[in-house]
């Protein structure tokens, strides 16, 4: 395993050869997608929701969209008895973005110890835009807005 940190300062190689080879291992576990992350008035947000392998450094923001379209859906004075409906609606509005950022971390995870890089097949770049592109605000706002029509 040292060879993976081959290019590490000497100070750092000489602490890390005093260690087990299992303490460099980094064992990761793809969970596949819940079918709900609502019961009633209980919802899931995150990596709770939605884990995500690190491929795509997509978690912290992911966590954040969720919880910005909850504060869309759940502003203040929404009556208690609208909450189980608007859960669903959080559901209806992030599942499929969160499944795309699911499956993208996935297919991105290719890239195994010593391998220095993922071929680029454009992938990366149809990705960015579509994170970037993405108003997790507004996104909430039309669906809220949609639902009551």
């Amino acid at each position: 395993m040292l060879e993976l940190c081959s290019d590490f300062n000497n100070d750092v190689l000489a602490l890390l050869a005093l260690a087990d080879d299992e303490v460099l291992e980094w064992r990761l576990f793809d969970l596949p997608a819940l079918p709900t992350w609502c019961s009633d008035r209980l919802a899931l947000l995150g990596d709770a929701a939605h884990p995500l392998l690190p491929y795509a450094a997509q978690g912290g923001a992911q966590a954040i969209e969720d919880a910005v379209t909850l504060s869309v859906l759940l502003q203040k004075g929404t009556p208690p008895g609208d909450v189980p409906e608007r859960l669903k609606l959080y559901f209806d509005a992030r599942h499929e973005r969160a499944e795309y950022v699911q499956q993208f971390a996935r297919t991105q995870g290719a890239a195994r110890p010593g391998q220095k890089e993922v071929p680029d097949d454009g992938a990366w770049h149809e990705f960015f835009k579509k994170i970037f592109s993405h108003d997790a605000w507004g996104h909430a706002e039309e669906v809220l807005k949609h639902s009551k029509s």
